[in-house]
């Protein structure tokens, strides 16, 4: 009804999450499935239809932009974001190169570009699309180098239990407080 809905989606969710946890696996499995589907249907329509426009508009500072907020801007934002949970200086620098990514950019992208009156939603959208397009590249090429780099740093501390890397998690404990 003219609302916004990615937030109703989120409180559709929330509330179900809260008032129905025996059905939320099985929609769980059903969203992880789903999910990897239509995130591959999205980066191929991005792929085909968003990119080579997007490339006409380049210049360097787009580029710049793009290396500063996949790096330096993701990076803080992520360690900002879990100060209080005590984790070792690798862990933080792999969950701010690997962390979130993509897909919520385009989606935005997308809403800015529908926006009527915003100056600049056509520079922000090409920004946008060279910003992923790097990330797929960037994030693409060094995944597995990555994985085994952090894979080394955790095995010296496979004895010990007490680190927060290696806790257990069953849930959110956000989830959890809400059910208290």
């Amino acid at each position: 009804m003219g609302g916004n809905g990615f937030i109703a989606a989120f409180c559709a969710g929330l509330t179900l999450g809260n008032t129905a946890p025996s059905i939320c696996d099985s929609l769980y499995e059903f969203g992880e499935a789903e999910g990897q589907l239509l995130v591959l249907l999205i980066f191929m329509i991005y792929g085909s239809m968003m990119v080579f426009p997007a490339l006409d508009e380049v210049n360097w500072q787009m580029g710049l932009y793009a290396v500063a907020t996949l790096t330096i801007a993701r990076m803080v934002g992520v360690a900002i974001s879990v100060i209080g949970m005590k984790l070792r200086w690798y862990t933080i620098l792999f969950l701010g190169w690997f962390g979130p990514r993509g897909v919520a950019s385009i989606l935005y992208g997308l809403l800015i570009l529908e926006g009527d009156g915003i100056q600049g939603s056509e520079v922000m959208f090409s920004t946008m699309v060279v910003t992923v397009l790097i990330s797929v590249f960037a994030h693409g090429l060094t995944a597995f180098p990555g994985a085994n780099w952090y894979g080394k740093h955790m095995a010296r501390f496979k004895a010990t239990h007490d680190m927060p890397e290696l806790m257990p998690r069953s849930e959110m404990p956000v989830r959890l407080s809400w059910r208290k």
